[in-house]
């Protein structure tokens, strides 16, 4: 009866000690970085009775298993649960969660040993520390920047706690020395000039116009306007019917098989014949019509080639894909002469090369007139065909470089004009520009990347890298020990901290900033082991009670 009363009371402590734990899971249902525990239970030493006895042929006797009484229950582990909680977005960016395995490296004090913590709530002390809680975050600071702007950390160094301000607070002005433009120039404006290379009187209204900015080495502004007109077009009229005799005015009759065909090649392209309808055609403008219908129902030249009257009541076909810049070669049909018969005999021009190239004039001025564009101040832009931009021509540089002169001294600028283009039937027909220079700017606010980097944001919308964070990785996480704070320290079986890491390397998940890591206690599997615990807490209350029932009946069993 005495060891009923005592199993009943190792079933009391092993069941307290269960809703200890689930009374702390519950309890910290909304810590940062939370990680749930368990207790799991094992039986204690069993008594045995009566010995366990084989089996025996000589007396015929079968095997007698062994007889043993239990003393109870015992705790045999608190096992920590350590999956990802689930993500809280913030908003700020200074917060920041592991998406994966790994933990923030932490440093308390003066005393050199590190902790580590899943809570990334970051902030920053008056001196610029990064710091959770008060206790520095670690990571590095030193970093190099290859050719393309490329930042690379050397994380194979040792990590230290991270300081924002230090060398960082303000950002030293950058003087401009590339220009860069992008966009796309209007292909419908009207051409202004007698050559590609000679714009002639440059237009007062220009077809585009953009401003950039440029900083002297002292930080100081100044804002320049390039502007561009369109030049010239060379387009092809070799075998074309330009130049022709002029429609008649009083109308065209078109039999078959007569005077009903004619050819078209398209910018380069194989001669297509295509068949007018016949009829009597009362004017040039029915004539045109007839022809366009005649164009749009062949196949290969639907949307490729329209006809149309010049100025002077010419006959005149253009590509509708590239506009004038386009080459559009016209013969006779099937029979031969049937083009002249309505507009005249045509003629090639082999001694004209054109190659249907477009030309756009640019210029260089001050907005402001506190700056002077040196020499060259103005230049061409040649493009294909198809509004692609043309280089390795000497005439029309697209880069070139720009003596700027200012109060403070020289800007020598690059101008980079090798993203623009002059693409027809685009929506967008303008063109940005952008220097790569900035005046000074103070630290406003910083970011944390995925990578682990952290990014300062300055006052003169620039930024800047500030450090990089580092993660510890174990092999065995769940026997790291907690200490509290959201803190771990480690232990013999969690294995050694070796170093920092970076973020998403070795093993460990990448940052994701403006959020935040919960806690992963599942509270309604909570709730259902703190019923299952008191049941069991009851019941082995019950064994106690009933114990003490029989004892008492013994006990008066003597007094009687």
């Amino acid at each position: 009866m005495s060891s009923a009363m005592y199993t009943g009371v190792s079933g009391l402590k092993a069941q307290q000690t269960r809703l200890n734990v689930i009374g702390n899971n519950i309890a910290n249902v909304n810590t940062l970085g939370y990680k749930s525990q368990r207790t799991t239970f094992s039986d204690v030493f069993s008594h045995t009775l009566r010995s366990a006895t084989a089996p025996s042929r000589s007396s015929g006797r079968g095997g007698i298993n062994p007889m043993q009484v239990g003393y109870g229950s015992k705790v045999s582990s608190i096992d920590t649960n350590m999956s990802t909680g689930s993500t809280q977005t913030t908003g700020d960016n200074r917060d920041a969660m592991i998406n994966g395995d790994g933990f923030f490296i932490i440093k308390d004090g003066n005393s050199g040993q590190y902790k580590f913590t899943r809570a990334g709530n970051f902030s920053v002390d008056m001196e610029g520390n990064l710091t959770v809680n008060g206790m520095k975050v670690c990571g590095w600071q030193q970093y190099t920047t290859d050719a393309d702007g490329k930042i690379t950390y050397n994380t194979q160094t040792n990590i230290q706690p991270i300081n924002l301000y230090e060398g960082n607070t303000v950002m030293p002005p950058k003087g401009s020395t590339i220009g860069q433009l992008a966009g796309n120039l209007d292909p419908s404006k009207k051409a202004h000039g007698a050559a590609l290379d000679n714009i002639g009187s440059v237009p007062g209204t220009p077809d585009g116009v953009t401003t950039m900015t440029v900083y002297d080495d002292q930080g100081n502004s100044y804002d320049i306007q390039v502007k561009f007109s369109k030049c010239y077009t060379d387009a092809s009229t070799s075998g074309t019917a330009k130049g022709s005799v002029a429609l008649d005015k009083n109308g065209y009759t078109v039999t078959a098989g007569t005077n009903d065909k004619l050819k078209l090649a398209v910018d380069g392209g194989a001669q297509v014949e295509i068949t007018i309808p016949p009829g009597k055609y009362e004017s040039p403008t029915a004539f045109i019509n007839a022809i366009n219908t005649a164009v749009n129902g062949t196949p290969d030249l639907t949307g490729k080639v329209a006809a149309q009257l010049t100025s002077d009541g010419k006959l005149s076909f253009t590509s509708t894909a590239t506009g004038d810049s386009s080459t559009v070669a016209v013969s006779d049909g099937t029979p031969p002469g049937a083009l002249a018969a309505y507009i005249g005999t045509v003629t090639s021009d082999p001694g004209v090369t054109r190659s249907g190239n477009t030309s756009w004039f640019w210029q260089a001025v001050s907005a402001s007139g506190d700056i002077t564009v040196g020499s060259p101040s103005n230049g061409y832009l040649k493009f294909d065909s198809r509004g692609k931009l043309i280089t390795g021509d000497a005439k029309f540089n697209p880069t070139p470089n720009l003596a700027l002169k200012t109060k403070s001294g020289p800007i020598n600028l690059k101008l980079d004009m090798s993203q623009i283009a002059t693409y027809k039937n685009s929506d967008d027909t303008k063109v940005t520009a952008g220097t790569d220079g900035y005046a000074a700017g103070k630290l406003s606010d910083f970011a944390i990347g995925a990578d682990g980097m952290v990014v300062g944001m300055y006052s003169n919308n620039q930024r800047q890298p500030l450090g990089m964070l580092a993660l510890a990785k174990f092999t065995n996480p769940a026997g790291l020990e907690k200490i509290g704070d959201n803190l771990y320290r480690t232990t013999t079986n969690s294995g050694e901290f070796t170093g920092g890491v970076a973020p998403g390397a070795e093993g460990t998940g990448g940052l994701q900033g403006g959020a935040l890591e919960g806690s992963n206690v599942d509270l309604a599997e909570q709730f259902s082991d703190m019923m299952i615990a008191s049941r069991s807490y009851q019941a082995n209350s019950k064994v106690i009670t009933t114990s003490d029932s029989l004892m008492e009946t013994v006990i008066n069993m003597v007094r009687a």
